[in-house]
């Protein structure tokens, strides 16, 4: 049973890590939206030119 326990663990630990990386990705987005809606310039909401 240890394996399996091992391996749950380790699932977890990828989930949690998951779950931290999506907030704060949501958090980055967020402050983009902010800044946006204030007219500000935000690496995430500029428009990248079309190739010629």
């Amino acid at each position: 049973m240890a394996v399996g326990g091992d391996l749950w663990d380790g699932f977890e630990q990828r989930v949690a890590t998951f779950d931290r990386e999506a907030a704060r990705l949501a958090a980055d987005r967020a402050e983009a939206e902010r800044r946006h809606a204030r007219g500000g310039s935000s690496d995430a909401m500029q428009e990248v030119p079309a190739e010629p």
